[in-house]
């Protein structure tokens, strides 16, 4: 038996789009891009996929979707927007002052913990300037911004963990900007959305719906990141780690 040397083929958004409405019986197997009426059906299906891809989002950080921003402070300035396209800015942020040259693994980096809203509003020194120790995104416009604190006295450099937009799925020839595990998920979706919009019977509407359900499951299970951890539980007698 001979084993394919290519793995992790890509599904374009036209195949996603074509299985889907397959599945939900809208046509038939023998139909393909070519066919008369599919410019209107694949129009549709690429309105569609990018709602079930922007309400992805809601559902935690994605490994794939997560990256890092080298932000240069100017002294004196404390408000800073991300580039186009980030979702959110989380978790802890590294400052490097203005002597680190390779900002790619300086020694000495310092964390700057973030704030929420409420941190900010109450701080009682927000015209305190040194070494920025705090930050809090301002989700308010399209690409958040940092608002840091104490505001910096010098030229340093903040290394921030940001969440990306994924991707528009406007171009039918393109992949998903998701890992190979989160098609399933997205095709039975698609095929369920498309079921009820052209009211088909309820139950198989909920049949593509219930493997959507499965596979989006699974799919998170793998998107997330996934640090080694263990468990000790206390009891009576002692403590057992699993």
């Amino acid at each position: 038996m001979t084993i394919s040397t290519s793995v992790g083929r890509q599904f374009t958004v036209s195949e996603i789009i074509l299985a889907a409405y397959r599945l939900a019986g809208l046509v038939d197997e023998g139909y393909s891009t070519a066919d008369v009426g599919w410019v209107a059906k694949s129009n549709e299906g690429r309105i569609q996929l990018e709602l079930i891809m922007d309400a992805l989002q809601n559902h935690g950080v994605f490994a794939r979707s997560v990256s890092f921003y080298k932000l240069t402070l100017v002294a004196g300035t404390w408000q800073y927007s991300m580039p186009a396209g980030t979702l959110d800015v989380f978790g802890t942020a590294a400052y490097m002052d203005a002597s680190v040259v390779d900002t790619e693994k300086a020694d000495g980096e310092t964390l700057v913990q973030p704030w929420t809203r409420n941190d900010w509003h109450s701080c009682s020194a927000h015209g305190s300037t040194g070494r920025v120790t705090q930050y809090y995104a301002h989700r308010e416009l399209d690409a958040p911004a940092v608002w840091l604190w104490p505001i910096p006295d010098e030229a340093g450099t903040i290394r921030f963990q940001i969440h990306r937009d994924l991707a528009d799925t406007d171009d039918a020839t393109a992949t998903l900007d998701l890992r190979n595990y989160w098609v399933k998920h997205v095709t039975y979706e698609l095929a369920a959305t498309l079921a009820r919009m052209a009211s088909l019977p309820v139950g198989l509407v909920n049949s593509l719906a219930q493997v959507a359900a499965k596979e989006k499951g699974s799919a998170e299970s793998m998107a997330h990141e996934s640090p080694s951890f263990s468990i000790t539980v206390s009891h009576g007698q002692g403590s057992q780690r699993f």
